[in-house]
């Protein structure tokens, strides 16, 4: 993947800014798992001749931050982003729970959205098949 900078973000932000690693064909995150599979083909043939800015990825800085400090204020009754995995048919599938409660036996999922998303309300199907996995 190239990344371009537009808008001249310093470059003190773009380093807050997560690394986009290329799909592995036998390996599945939750999220891409409920994804159009045309999006994963293109990534998998395609990831070194796709593109995306550094603007793109400004609202994951939020999201991320949420994220680390609940780690950092989980007690000793949770556990903060555990991983999963498992493999069904050769295929490993992983996700990462954001915090799972050892007392209630409850995995607490948090989300942070841009106000523009409250209009598609697809986007909230999306977390919902997230979850249900």
């Amino acid at each position: 993947m190239k990344y371009t900078n537009e808008f001249n973000i310093p470059s003190r932000i773009v380093k807050q800014l997560p690394v986009l690693y290329p799909p592995k064909e036998k390996r599945i995150s939750v999220v891409d798992l409920i994804n159009p599979p045309r999006i994963r083909t293109l990534q998998l043939t395609n990831w070194d001749d796709i593109t995306m800015d550094y603007s793109d990825l400004l609202d994951t800085i939020i999201g991320l931050s949420v994220h680390e400090r609940q780690h950092k204020l989980a007690t000793t009754d949770e556990e903060s982003e555990t991983k999963f995995e498992d493999i069904i048919d050769g295929t490993t599938l992983v996700g990462r729970s954001d915090n799972f409660d050892l007392i209630e036996k409850i995995i607490r999922d948090t989300k942070t959205i841009p106000v523009d998303r409250l209009k598609f309300p697809d986007f909230f199907r999306e977390l919902e098949l997230q979850l249900n996995i």
